[in-house]
């Protein structure tokens, strides 16, 4: 039984490997209690991994949202900066200019997103003071309020995409965690590894169906579980359980 986990699967092999345990332990009605674990773990991961791509995608849009907002913000940028070079005679070296911009049009564009926006800020202070900008101050103010709110949006919708992402390591460390617990358990209850491992299958013998279902290649060959009462679960570690 070596072959049956691993870690490194991708959620959605993961989820196909515990639909085909849960109708394995189906076929004996002693493994009911674990059917149900496993159908429950695997609707969880499910859950978990539908939530995390809805969340990659509203990412996506968000950023699709938040782009033109950007883009009014710059192109505002370029026109205040042309207009300011234009009426200091393209001195960029003079009071006039250098009271609007400091650090050039590149100390506002081409800056970490923070230092970008403390410097809109306090251009647009600058320009609310200054006699006839009274239009480009409010402008500006508009482009930049826009482009936050969307702003806002995008980055609280990273956050919860992050948090549907952990939500899916957790689902898959969970399965991970009682799928083993299972292979133990039934090890437990029927004291025969061959038996046991009729139940969880290898995955390399299992067929899809045109219907996108999986089933063992071979139903008829698991053997019978005995039919002595069922031991109780003891906890044996998984690794004896794979060594088998």
């Amino acid at each position: 039984m070596r072959h049956t986990t691993k870690g490194s699967w991708t959620t959605a092999r993961l989820e196909e490997l515990g639909s085909v345990t849960v109708r394995c332990l189906d076929l004996d009605e002693r493994m009911a209690d674990l059917a149900k674990g496993m159908r429950e773990e695997v609707g969880r991961m499910a859950a978990a991994t539908a939530g995390a791509r809805a969340a990659r995608e509203e990412v996506r849009y968000l950023g699709q949202q938040r782009k033109p907002t950007k883009a009014t913000l710059d192109l505002v940028v370029h026109d205040i900066e042309a207009d300011v070079r234009k009426a200091a005679r393209f001195d960029v070296g003079c009071d006039t200019y250098r009271a609007m911009f400091p650090d050039g049009l590149n100390g506002l564009m081409g800056v970490a997103q923070g230092l970008r926006t403390r410097r809109l800020k306090a251009l647009v202070q600058t320009l609310a003071q200054a006699t006839g900008q009274e239009a480009a101050a409010k402008a500006l103010a508009d482009a930049m309020a826009a482009f936050e709110a969307a702003e806002g949006i995008y980055q609280a919708s990273r956050s919860k995409s992050q948090a549907a992402t952990k939500a899916v390591e957790l689902a898959r460390a969970s399965f991970l965690a009682n799928y083993r617990l299972a292979q133990a358990t039934v090890f437990a209850r029927v004291k025969d590894a061959k038996v046991a491992a009729a139940l969880f299958p290898d995955m390399r013998t299992v067929a899809r169906s045109s219907g996108g279902d999986v089933t063992p290649a071979n139903p008829a060959a698991i053997p019978a579980l005995p039919t002595n009462p069922a031991v109780q679960p003891s906890l044996v570690p998984p690794d004896h359980i794979n060594a088998a």
